[in-house]
């Protein structure tokens, strides 16, 4: 598993389903620092309710993930919430049109070929939602113009690992809405499944059971990536002995195209859920992830702080898995 974690998409032209992949993960690979760089200090966020503890706003779903508007420094811009994200991230374009400078960065392979900029922002970001006001979290920026061509949706920035760890965060597929809460306030909720994560590096970890055809069920950690429209990547979808296509990205945001495999996979089974036949990708990315496609069938709970979620089976959990 790697260190850390960027953000692209990749949308596969496939004969029966679309796999809209917006996470992706790669190495920092070090490169030499000019003098003038300094690197973003320790976020201290600082954050106001308005009441109780909790807000809760709408947001967008496309191809599987979370979009939600907010305020930036009074500039209303669309984010995703990015479970799969290390960064807090604003498209460059979008910061030099809010007239943010720039002090220092560095390059970092993402998940295709070839390396991707990422540029420090020197000012610290003012963020609202209704009920709501953030400060405090150091962003960094990179170009995200060609993940909204490809979804034809405004993204402007990516809401990653800093914002969910200040909060208690629940996402409502079924409702379309995002319920943020105070850790302090937060309740556990009475249906919910409790469970545990830990982290590698800022990266949820998730236990799960995967089974493959022709192959015997195995225990695999996966990434929780709600960035990604995926449903499961996992490598052994490469040893399956069901039908299995070699495809190429047609378009990815951060590197080049890459090559991968993908496929139906038996079951996938987190704590007492079970869920069939899902399309499962790998080795064009993250190894081990589980994305939207799955997360979408609940009503998710991110508890970072007590290293645990929550999952609430939502109108389409038993639904067959169509696209």
């Amino acid at each position: 598993m790697l260190e850390i974690n960027q953000t692209r998409r990749l949308a596969w032209a496939l004969p029966f389903w679309s796999v809209f992949s917006v996470a992706a993960f790669g190495t920092e690979e070090p490169v030499p620092k000019p003098a003038v760089e300094t690197a973003p200090s320790e976020n201290n966020p600082i954050f106001r309710f308005d009441r109780n503890g909790t807000t809760t706003v709408p947001v967008a779903l496309i191809q599987d993930s979370i979009y939600v508007q907010l305020q930036v420094n009074g500039q209303a811009l669309w984010f995703l919430l990015d479970s799969g994200s290390s960064f807090m991230l604003i498209d460059r374009e979008t910061a030099k049109a809010m007239s943010l400078s720039f002090k220092g960065g560095r390059a970092i392979q993402g998940a295709g070929a070839g390396k991707v900029q990422i540029d420090y922002v020197v000012e610290d970001l003012a963020l609202q939602l209704p009920g709501l006001e953030m400060s405090g979290y150091k962003f960094s920026a990179v170009g995200l113009q060609s993940i909204a061509d490809n979804i034809g949706h405004k993204e402007e920035g990516l809401l990653g690992y800093d914002f969910l760890k200040s909060f208690v965060v629940s996402v409502n597929y079924d409702a379309k809405t995002l319920t943020i809460t105070d850790p302090r306030f937060f309740k556990a909720p009475a249906k919910g499944t409790v469970v545990p994560i830990g982290f590698q590096g800022k990266w949820p970890i998730l236990h799960a059971r995967i089974a493959v055809p022709g192959n015997a069920p195995v225990d695999s950690e996966f990434v929780i990536d709600s960035g990604s429209g995926d449903a499961v990547d996992h490598p052994l979808i490469k040893q399956s002995t069901g039908k299995v296509t070699k495809t190429t990205s047609d378009a990815t945001s951060l590197g080049e195209p890459v090559t991968g495999y993908l496929g139906p996979i038996d079951w996938l089974e987190i704590g007492p859920y079970k869920m069939r036949n899902l399309p499962t990708f790998c080795c064009g990315g993250a190894e081990k992830a589980i994305g939207g496609a799955i997360l979408r069938r609940f009503k998710i709970t991110f508890d970072y702080g007590h290293e645990r979620m929550f999952f609430e089976p939502g109108a389409h959990f038993k639904d067959p898995f169509t696209r």
